[in-house]
């Protein structure tokens, strides 16, 4: 087999031969819990001790296993599949596709206080979160809900388990963020941006379409655009490829300051005696 895109090609084939995961058929469980005003619809699946509050909005095709929680007035698009687990607070919107792995978190009040007089004043969580069609993430995930507005998860983003996103981020579209990336409130991103595992942006950061994260980055400044950035704090990739390598002859470099300071010293004692 010849193929421009050999691990499409294997994807292609892995579906052919395994298909996709059997989820179940349509239907209420007797053992859910469904608020007479929330909206089911009939080909949905809401399995046992799922709890769907009034008002809430379950959209076609749609499969929600054991333990889920929608809140008040939540919206679930079509064909969505929650996994155990997963909680939708209150006022959050899922587009259509979207699929939530076991434990994710959505709309959860964001990390947000004034302090004043020695104590801390929460901020209300009044805002919601809006996630767009054909996104998936892994398990554990959490997206804290805006304090004003809407955090929002563009279309066809991909994330994996244990990323964090804080209040009133924006993320664009087909983004891919690897396991235990964190976005601090505010933070907006192009589309098709790739932050590697563990990396964290601090808020109120910019970065802009195509831009690239390396792993364990810590992004304090605006990223441009197509641009590739890594290191603590994250700089070029060039710049931060120069500041591995110098790091890696810091105990070199220490070792001849040592032997120079030595040198001087006795440099220092000959020219007193002779003095």
């Amino acid at each position: 087999i010849i193929t421009d895109n050999p691990y499409l090609a294997f994807r292609q084939a892995i579906v052919l031969l395994h298909g996709w995961r059997a989820q179940p058929g349509p239907g209420v469980s007797g053992q859910a819990v469904v608020d007479p005003s929330a909206r089911v619809d009939p080909s949905a699946s809401v399995q046992p001790l799922t709890y769907i509050a009034a008002g809430a909005c379950v959209g076609s095709e749609c499969v929600i296993h054991p333990h889920c929680y929608i809140g008040r007035n939540a919206v679930i698009g079509d064909e969505c599949v929650l996994y155990p687990g997963v909680v939708i607070y209150d006022g959050c919107v899922l587009g259509r596709r979207v699929t939530l792995h076991a434990g994710c978190v959505i709309g959860q009040d964001g990390f947000g206080y004034a302090t004043y007089d020695g104590a801390h004043h929460k901020l209300p969580g009044a805002g919601n979160v809006v996630i767009e069609d054909d996104v998936e993430m892994g398990a554990n995930c959490s997206v804290d809900r805006a304090t004003v507005g809407g955090t929002v998860i563009g279309a066809g983003t991909k994330f994996s388990n244990g990323v964090t996103i804080g209040h009133g981020c924006r993320v664009g579209k087909h983004n891919l963020f690897v396991a235990q990336v964190g976005l601090a409130g505010s933070v907006t991103t192009g589309d098709y941006v790739a932050i590697g595992g563990q990396a964290g942006v601090a808020g109120h950061i910019q970065i802009g379409q195509g831009a690239r994260i390396a792993a364990q980055s810590g992004v304090a400044s605006d990223v441009p655009a197509g641009e590739t950035w890594g290191g603590q704090p994250a700089a070029p990739m060039a710049m931060a490829r120069r500041a591995v390598l110098s790091t890696a002859k810091l105990p070199d470099l220490i070792k001849q300051v040592r032997q120079l300071e030595k040198r001087l010293r006795q440099l220092e004692s000959e020219a007193g005696k002779v003095g």
